[in-house]
């Protein structure tokens, strides 16, 4: 306990000396982060197209021009859902961070000691809320293909969207899945705030343009990249192993665990990396504007 009083009195003497800013993220501009992040992913979309078109052509060993479509109808296809889906997110969080304030150092850019339980809570809620919008649709999906029974093993593509909407129709899934994003978000942000003392911080080139409001101007890629793909990785591996307990066989448990954890830190990595110089790109050359936030100075209590 005096430990703790303590810890607060010296947080306290440096924020009044300048060494460390508290800050809390009061809002974010829906627009330009609902038009940036879109964006990102719809060019991730397109690249995803390029790779099934290529995948495509050497499996069948044939060239044929419809597959030509494959990167823009990916693109297409992400931009539109990640339009609603950072839509909706960024509003829920707006609505529910006056609720649950989501506070966190910020010291020269570099990023640290984010608010786990209110993230963790804005997350589970907002989770819950996109899942309740769209059960509707899923039990109709749901309801429509059951009808067709045993046809639906000769149509894959329906099959495969039976089983999701099996999954999303189901409100114990849906009970499930918010409990998950809960620890899941909770874990994730305490491993950042540990990893972003001890490794490498999220570092951030912000600049306030009118009041409160500031702008992110760039985002260090490497800075975002490294400890998100650490975090991942040891998430990844507590799912691999926990996995791995229901396998027989060592080997193929090890193999399992392994590939898990290089896969997801690999491409966690590179998914990062390339986001981050995509934002900057855009925003460097006047394309896209800068993601424009609401942040408040406050002290640690």
């Amino acid at each position: 306990m005096y430990i703790k009083k303590l810890l607060a009195c010296l947080k306290f003497v440096l924020l009044i000396w300048g060494v460390v800013m508290f800050k809390n993220l009061k809002s974010l501009d829906l627009a330009s982060f609902t038009i940036m992040g879109s964006s990102i992913q719809a060019i991730f979309g397109f690249i995803i197209g390029i790779i099934v078109l290529i995948a495509s052509t050497v499996i069948s060993k044939s060239f044929n021009y419809y597959t030509l479509i494959y990167p823009f109808l990916f693109a297409f296809t992400a931009f539109i859902i990640d339009i609603a889906s950072y839509f909706i997110s960024g509003g829920l969080f707006n609505l529910l961070s006056r609720k649950f304030s989501v506070n966190f150092d910020l010291d020269n850019g570099k990023v640290r000691d984010l608010s786990v339980l209110q993230i963790a809570i804005i997350s589970a809620i907002a989770t819950a809320v996109i899942l309740i919008l769209v059960y509707p649709i899923f039990a109709l999906i749901f309801g429509s293909l059951s009808s067709l029974g045993a046809f639906l093993m000769y149509m894959p593509v329906l099959y495969a969207l039976y089983y999701v909407s099996m999954i999303f129709a189901n409100p114990l899934y849906l009970v499930g899945i918010v409990a998950m994003t809960f620890v899941l978000t909770a874990i994730f942000v305490f491993l950042y705030n540990q990893i972003s003392l001890k490794v490498r911080a999220i570092e951030l080139d912000l600049s306030e343009i009118h009041g409160n409001r500031t702008q992110i101007n760039s985002i260090n890629p490497l800075s975002i990249a490294l400890p998100i793909s650490i975090v991942s990785l040891i998430i990844g591996l507590i799912i691999a192993i926990v996995n791995s307990l229901y396998m027989t066989n060592v080997l193929t448990a090890l193999f399992s665990i392994l590939s898990a954890v290089v896969t997801t830190f690999i491409s966690t990595f590179i998914i990062a990396y390339l986001a981050a110089l995509l934002y900057n790109f855009m925003v460097n050359k006047g394309i896209l504007g800068p993601i424009t936030i609401k942040l408040e100075d406050v002290s640690d209590e």
